[in-house]
This record gives structure tokens, C-alpha cells and sequence, in this order.
């Protein structure tokens, strides 16, 4: 499966650096769609929020496909919000966020496989990892040369399986895909 993903921070990239700089408890926000590039269509705002080790995602389908000129002013105009999200509770996001001006800034696109090992463990495996600075007049892709693996089980089982993901040869490390392609545009760093 094709993944596309946009990135927003605000004008400080303040999701960025609390990665960096490892912030336990930290929030970053992402459109996500399959498919093509240019076919925003059942696209799911995300709130991926960290509290210490544990990550949880809050998804919010929207309602319509998103025409490329709005990608900008989503959270900058209420009228363009409105036309996207119809929910109470994501009104509360926006007025929240809307003082915070965020901006798209990062695109994303890998192809991801899934495997599952039961139904509280799964892997999800990116490759073909491809960066894109949302403002890039030039349209240039760079390419990532890792695959990630990723870990996935609900938090109530996750002692039922840690000697299995032990026994797994693979170093476990942090990774964010934001941050990687914002560093691959130098505007930070990542180890």
C-alpha cells in the first residue's frame, strides 16, 4: 500500500524540536491519505500524542476530498476548516490550534506492508521512504535508504510479548519520519 503523508508544525517547528529534544509529552499533526500524490481523497487528519513511551493517534476522517489549495490555510482559515471537518470536537482542535498557526511543512511517501501475529500484535514495514518540502518550488524527492519496522499491540498486552520481540534480531531505535526528512532539508538534526 501507497502512504502519503503532510506534516504540519508551527511558525517555530515546535513538534520538531520537542522530538529532538526529547519532550515526553509532545504532539504532532498529520494529514493522511493513500493512493496518488495528487488524490487527497478519504484523507484522516492525525494527532499522534507521546506521553513518556506510550504513543496514541486520535484519527479524524474527513469529509470530502481536499483540493491542493486549501492544504495551506486548513487551519489557518475557519472557512476552509469547516469545509473538511464537521465535528464538535475537532472545532475544539481548531480553535485550539488556530492560535498556534500551523502550517503544512513536510510531505511523506513509502510504501508500507502489514503483518499481523495476532490481534493485539502487529508490524507495520515502510520502505521506499521519499521526503518533500511542502514549499519546494522544485518538486525534488529525497530518498530515504532505511526500511523501518514498526511494533504495534495494545498497551494492556504489551508484557505478553516482549520476550517475543526479543528474541527479534533487530535494534530497537526512535524514529520519526518527520524529523528525518526535516533534517534531510537541514532544518535540524537527526541521530
Amino acid at each position: 500500500r501507497e502512504v502519503f503523508s503532510l506534516y504540519y508544525d508551527d511558525i517555530n517547528l515546535n513538534s520538531l524540536f520537542d522530538n529532538v529534544t526529547g519532550v515526553s509529552d509532545r504532539e504532532k499533526f498529520r494529514l493522511r491519505w493513500y493512493d496518488k500524490e495528487e488524490n487527497i481523497s478519504n484523507a484522516n487528519f492525525e494527532i499522534k500524542k507521546k506521553k513518556n513511551k506510550l504513543t496514541t493517534k486520535e484519527v479524524i476522517k474527513l469529509n470530502k476530498k481536499i483540493e491542493k489549495k486549501d492544504l495551506e490555510y486548513l487551519f489557518l482559515r475557519k472557512d476552509v476548516f469547516d469545509k473538511y471537518f464537521q465535528n464538535k470536537l475537532i472545532n475544539e482542535i481548531f480553535l485550539k490550534k488556530i492560535n498556534d498557526l500551523i502550517k503544512p511543512k513536510l510531505f511523506t511517501n513509502y510504501k508500507r506492508d502489514y503483518f499481523k501475529f495476532d490481534n493485539n500484535l502487529r508490524f507495520t514495514f515502510d520502505y521506499s521512504i521519499n521526503f518533500k518540502l511542502y514549499n519546494d518550488k522544485f518538486e525534488i524527492w529525497k530518498k530515504d535508504d532505511k526500511s523501518i519496522i514498526e511494533v504495534k499491540c495494545v498497551e494492556s498486552k504489551l508484557n505478553n510479548y516482549i520476550k517475543i520481540l526479543k528474541d527479534i534480531p533487530l535494534i530497537a531505535k526512535r524514529n520519526s519520519k518527520y524529523v528525518k526528512g526535516m533534517a534531510m532539508y537541514d532544518k535540524t538534526n537527526y541521530f
